[in-house]
């Protein structure tokens, strides 16, 4: 131990220089990217090697977007007003329009097939109403023939059954003739009146366009008969309505006298 020594006087370590390697030039295919390179050094000589002459060559600047932008917006209104005219125009231009003649055509065609309807549906409305109006008559002429067939059976029937009243009937139920009478009758002391009454009439016109004919027979408070007959007006057969006026009349007569007796 040299305590106080000078540092300087101490013996130096021998320092060992290193000097530098040469550097391993990389190869053609390294170069070329087609192997891989081996350490830092390769990638800066990769780094340092020139360029081809056609990556050399600037490529052109493509403008920013937002400058595109601004130099539109910068432009005059006339300019935009003018590119969108261009727009439309070209397209209008790519859009086949059909010539206003077809236009007015289909117009006049429609207005016509309007026209033509409306006539057809007058028409049929004026022929139901005169069609309705014929019926009407018919059923009118029928029913005044019938209606003097009718009071004559009456009539005759009261001749043959004396104490009956004769009645024209003009209501809603139609029109025709009746007769009716009061029978007195005495039972176990008491005495009561039976009512009897016989009733041909012809039925209103209705929606059905119908001839309609009914007959009501009661005897002794009792309803004893019912009958009815109709047809279509346009298909009417007069003789079977005075057959069934005059049947129906036989007929009361009939179940008259035998209640009676």
């Amino acid at each position: 131990r040299n305590d106080g020594a000078d540092p300087q006087s101490a013996p130096r370590r021998p320092v060992k220089i290193e000097r530098p390697q040469p550097e391993k030039p990389i190869t053609e295919a390294m170069q070329q990217g087609k192997e891989p390179l081996r350490s830092f050094s390769d990638l800066m000589q990769f780094m340092k090697q020139p360029k081809p002459a056609s990556e050399s060559v600037e490529t052109p600047k493509t403008a920013d977007p937002v400058e595109n932008a601004a130099s539109s917006d910068s432009g005059s209104p006339s300019d935009s007003q003018g590119h969108d005219s261009d727009a439309n125009s070209t397209a209008l231009s790519l859009v086949e329009i059909p010539p206003l003649s077809e236009f007015e055509d289909r117009l006049k065609n429609a207005i016509s097939r309007g026209a033509n309807r409306a006539e057809s549906l007058h028409s049929e409305s004026e022929r139901k109403r005169l069609e309705a109006e014929e019926l009407k008559k018919a059923h009118s002429k029928y029913r005044l023939a019938l209606s003097d067939r009718i009071e004559i059976v009456i009539k005759k029937l009261i001749d043959m059954f004396p104490g009956f009243r004769y009645q024209s009937v003009f209501n809603e139920s139609g029109w025709g003739s009746a007769c009716m009478r009061d029978d007195l009758v005495i039972e176990k002391g008491s005495r009561t009146n039976k009512y009897s009454r016989f009733e041909i009439v012809v039925r209103p016109v209705n929606e059905f366009n119908v001839l309609d004919i009914q007959a009501k027979g009661t005897i002794a408070d009792k309803e004893l008969m019912t009958r009815s007959l109709y047809q279509q007006i346009g298909q009417v057969e007069i003789e079977k309505f005075l057959k069934a006026i005059d049947d129906w009349a036989v007929s009361y007569a009939e179940l008259y006298a035998t209640k009676r007796g």
